[in-house]
């Protein structure tokens, strides 16, 4: 049958479904060419009239944006593509043959066209299809600016909305970094202890460049980037070199307006075990964020100046992510507790454990108190210790595909 024209009354509200007008009942749209172009990209909009591509060329957001788009059936779908990529390529009658779409399909498309792709400003409210009597083979569209004008309007949209991001992230920045100060901080002492290793040779290694660009350094070298790294993130650090005797330099951090001791050489002494199969590299973090109380082992040398007191352990991190005993908690039975917290956790997936005893206990031994633990069975256990016994940690993990629910 003769192509046929279907006339719907033009309007412009946003409950309609689409506004058609009256075309050429004589003119039936040419089908779409077979060739493709090549070089085709998100934005480019070189699609060959009335071939769907696969790919909307969108470069404002990504598809997962288009909530209506995913309701359209495959069918609708990739009339979709083709009619919106030729919008995008300013052409004035659409071929959709190909698709095969019915005049319902089509209204369906066009209500996504219309009411959920704010970025076809260059649209205007009125259109026309052309039918055979079953499937839509092309659809008109009328533009109310020039490709040119889109363009440029559009470039200019592109720098509003980048300057407004900009002054919105500037007015954000500090309040969501004080939000996420405990886990930035985290993370930069984390990446700083897989960066650096320990080493000494002398004044080359004393320095923060020695961490952060040569990868070896010494505690003072640690220190110094430590301090560097997280100023530049906005989180106050200072230095702390020990009394002479002691030989040694640390880190003390503020988080929340309260202060804590940060020691990441210590923290990274542990280097490979060599029986490790999976090749990693042992991070215990007993030393990140603790109280003056577990530090019994560093001295200060104040050289006339007042350091700040660590007494909080809010955003210790044995007590954030680990299995924490305070001062005031009653745990007669230091192994069963502990036993029966890494059981639980252990089940739930978790393979690796921080363990701090934050209680003075007169003759307490940790490696004691690890022989004393029991661990599921048919498993192997890695333990680690700090070099020195102050903090009253340790840290334990399974074996990489040897730990999970159900295990013996």
């Amino acid at each position: 049958p003769a192509p046929a024209v279907t006339d719907v009354p033009a309007v412009s509200a946003p409950p309609a479904v689409i506004a058609v007008v009256t075309g050429d009942p004589g003119q039936q749209a040419a089908p779409g060419t077979p060739a493709l172009n090549a070089a085709l990209s998100i934005g480019s909009a070189t699609a060959a009239p009335g071939m769907d591509t696969g790919v909307i060329n969108c470069s404002w957001y990504g598809e997962e944006m288009r909530y209506f788009y995913h309701q359209l059936s495959p069918k609708e779908q990739s009339c979709f593509r083709v009619l919106y990529n030729g919008i995008m390529n300013f052409e004035t009658e659409i071929p959709v043959e190909s698709v095969g779409c019915s005049e319902g399909e089509l209204e369906r498309v066009m209500t996504v066209l219309m009411h959920d792709s704010p970025e076809l400003f260059q649209l205007g409210n009125e259109w026309s299809f052309t039918t055979d009597g079953r499937k839509v083979i092309s659809v008109k569209a009328k533009y109310r600016k020039s490709k040119e004008q889109y363009e440029e309007e559009s470039d200019s949209i592109r720098d509003l909305l980048e300057d407004l991001l900009e002054d919105i992230l500037d007015e954000l920045k500090d309040e969501i970094l004080d939000e996420i100060q405990d886990e930035l901080e985290e993370a930069i002492y984390d990446w700083l202890m897989k960066k650096c290793r320990y080493g000494e040779d002398g004044d080359s290694t004393a320095c923060a460049d020695a961490a952060l660009v040569y990868g070896t350094a010494q505690c003072s070298g640690y220190s110094k980037a430590l301090s560097l790294l997280l100023r530049s993130a906005g989180i106050k650090c200072i230095e702390v070199p020990s009394v002479p005797d002691e030989d040694h330099q640390w880190n003390m951090v503020e988080l929340d307006d309260d202060w804590y001791n940060c020691d990441p050489t210590w923290d990274d002494s542990y280097g490979d075990d060599e029986d490790d199969d999976d090749d990693d590299e042992v991070f215990c973090f007993c030393y990140l964020n603790v109280p003056d109380r577990r530090m019994t082992n560093h001295t200060a040398d104040s050289q006339g100046f007042v350091y700040p007191a660590c007494n909080s352990t809010e955003k210790t991190y044995a007590r954030r992510k680990g299995i924490y005993i305070a001062p005031e908690d009653n745990v007669p039975d230091l192994a069963g507790y502990i036993s029966e917290e890494i059981r639980r956790q252990w089940q739930e997936g978790k393979t690796s454990f921080l363990v701090m005893i934050d209680q003075d206990i007169p003759g307490l031994d940790i490696k004691e108190v690890c022989n004393s633990l029991d661990l599921p069975a048919g498993i192997r256990w890695q333990f680690v210790f700090p070099g020195k016994p102050e903090t009253n940690s340790f840290y334990i993990k399974s074996k990489p595909g040897q730990a999970g629910a159900g295990a013996g």
